[in-house]
């Protein structure tokens, strides 16, 4: 969300439930916000292609249009 970087990291918690999404390259706790599920989709209606994995498991991938991959966290 942050300047407009694509995602490109998405993490499903095991403990919780919640969701992580992330940009490529170095962060702070100053880059971290709270947003809601909806945002992201409005964003990056691809993360949709992920909403299926189950908590525990993370996806990645290389760039914005490129295919998702998942394992288990």
């Amino acid at each position: 969300m942050k300047d407009g970087r694509d995602i490109i990291y998405a993490f499903h918690h095991e403990d919780d439930h919640g969701w992580e999404f992330h940009y490529a390259g170095e962060k702070s706790v100053a880059d971290m916000m709270v947003v809601s599920l909806q945002e992201i989709v409005e964003r990056d209606p691809s993360v949709l292609e992920i909403a299926d994995i189950r908590p525990g498991w993370k996806a990645w991938r290389e760039r914005l249009g490129a295919p998702w991959h998942r394992t288990k966290n």
